[in-house]
């Protein structure tokens, strides 16, 4: 306990706080919604998904989109979701009900420039879209080993190992190790998500 009210007195802006509370929300439905349902759907049943989600679209862009997500590793969400444009993601996340704020850039040029710019990508892209990104680069570029580094973590270790959960990194095996995180280290690992670019 003498730990965590050591990380307690740490001092949020309003902004991260409110950013923590939405990255939470936002992870927690994509890792339930998404990533995890879809890993261990059959084909049939994800052809039938992504038919019905890009119903509007053109034939073949949609056989683009399904061939992608079926021939990455295990089919993985998170390797997709590095990807996929955010107008993709933005489909699948109203196909299963999980919000996301309009484009703050809806020029393709602009949008470029602002990233030339160094503008915060924060700022360029629908904050749903953005930390979900980053959840899964972090993801794809950290074996779950990294979570020995922080007491915040403390006991999430043993609750992935007694899972059985693969400790190498990718979205697949992060997104089932984010259900054994407790509050307070899903609120360290966003604030850590929010500072990786």
């Amino acid at each position: 306990m003498e730990n965590r009210d050591k990380v307690d007195r740490l001092v949020l802006t309003d902004k991260q706080v409110e950013y923590i509370s939405r990255g939470i929300d936002t992870i927690d439905r994509v890792v339930n919604g998404i990533v995890l349902p879809y890993s261990i759907m059959p084909n049939n049943k994800v052809m039938l998904s992504f038919a019905r989600i890009f119903s509007h679209k053109d034939d073949d862009l949609v056989a683009h989109y399904l061939d992608k997500f079926i021939h990455n590793s295990n089919k993985d969400w998170g390797l997709y979701m590095l990807n996929a444009e955010c107008q993709i993601v933005r489909e699948f996340f109203t196909y299963h009900s999980i919000p996301m704020e309009e484009d703050k850039i809806s020029d393709e040029i602009e949008m470029i420039e602002a990233q030339l710019s160094g503008i915060n990508k924060f700022d360029i892209y629908p904050f749903e879209y953005e930390i979900t990104r980053r959840f899964f680069l972090f993801a794809n570029n950290h074996s779950l080993d990294s979570l020995d580094k922080g007491i915040e973590f403390m006991g999430v270790k043993e609750d992935i190992l007694e899972k059985k959960i693969d400790f190498y990194g990718n979205g697949l095996n992060w997104s089932k190790a984010w259900n054994c995180f407790h509050e307070f280290a899903k609120e360290a690992f966003i604030l850590m998500v929010l500072e990786y670019q």
